[in-house]
């Protein structure tokens, strides 16, 4: 009797080779079929009303992986699952509310010193500016920010564009 393989037409990963014999085949009954509600461990399954044992209460702190590979501080602010970066909380405990459009900025680089010495408020371009320079200076070993110098960059930016407006 010779095998049909029609069905591995198309599967790239079968081509030349011929169907395994463990496969399921049409004719074949999941042992799960018509069951519903199955509990195969009930002890160890989730209940409603239980909160999980890991679940973290208001206040806690954790450490995070952010998307640029930092480790960061973030604490639990309010349920269900409202975090912030401790920096900002730290900065908000000691200042008030940080303003849209304006960033906490760690000036020793190291996103883990979450002390209020070590926290600035700046605007996002000085903060890209900031970056900017500090990948600059860092060649000639110069450790401090400089937010002037960021904020002198972008007044000279926006000189730039507004004589290029009256010109254009």
């Amino acid at each position: 009797m010779k095998r049909s393989y029609d069905y591995l037409i198309g599967n790239k990963h079968a081509k030349g080779h011929k169907p395994n014999r463990t496969a399921f085949t049409k004719e074949h009954v999941p042992w799960n079929r018509g069951k519903t509600g199955i509990h195969l461990s009930p002890s160890t399954e989730f209940k409603p009303g239980i909160p999980p044992v890991n679940k973290m209460q208001v206040g806690d702190v954790t450490l995070r992986l952010d998307k640029n590979g930092a480790y960061r501080w973030w604490i639990k602010q309010a349920e269900p699952d409202v975090w912030i970066r401790y920096a900002n909380w730290v900065w908000m405990k000691h200042y008030g509310p940080v303003s849209s459009g304006m960033l906490v900025h760690h000036k020793d680089k190291d996103s883990m010193n979450d002390n209020i010495e070590n926290l600035c408020l700046v605007t996002r371009s000085e903060h890209a500016i900031l970056h900017k320079e500090n990948l600059l200076l860092a060649r000639r070993r110069l450790r401090e920010p400089k937010i002037a110098l960021c904020k002198r960059r972008i007044l000279e930016a926006k000189q730039k564009l507004r004589k290029e407006r009256q010109h254009g």
